[in-house]
């Protein structure tokens, strides 16, 4: 937890930023870079009868910490795509109610 998903973005792509990426973001939530998990989906848009690639959409699912942590979380992620050529990408937040959520059948 932060569980980071992204789609519309190549795995090979992501793994080229995955690791300073989880160091940025661990320093502004101050959560332990263990803590993070990323998941890349390969998927395919349809659009008038043609398949096209996916466009690059982020969601990160995570307690709430503030909108200010929030968007410097945003603009990290923004800026490490950058690094990789996508200059745009839509960034969305999750917010999990900690009362819903549970560890190997404990309340969080």
């Amino acid at each position: 937890m932060p569980q980071i998903v992204i789609r519309g973005i190549l795995a090979e792509q992501v793994s080229i930023i995955e690791k300073s990426m989880v160091e940025e973001l661990s320093l502004i939530t101050g959560t332990k870079k263990d803590d993070f998990t990323i998941e890349v989906f390969q998927t395919e848009r349809i659009k008038d009868g043609s398949i096209t690639t996916d466009y690059p959409f982020i969601e990160i699912k995570w307690f709430d910490r503030g909108q200010e942590v929030q968007n410097k979380v945003a603009l990290a992620i923004t800026g490490k795509l950058e690094e990789i050529g996508i200059t745009e990408a839509d960034v969305y937040f999750i917010h999990l109610k900690p009362e819903n959520y549970y560890y190997k059948g404990k309340h969080y």
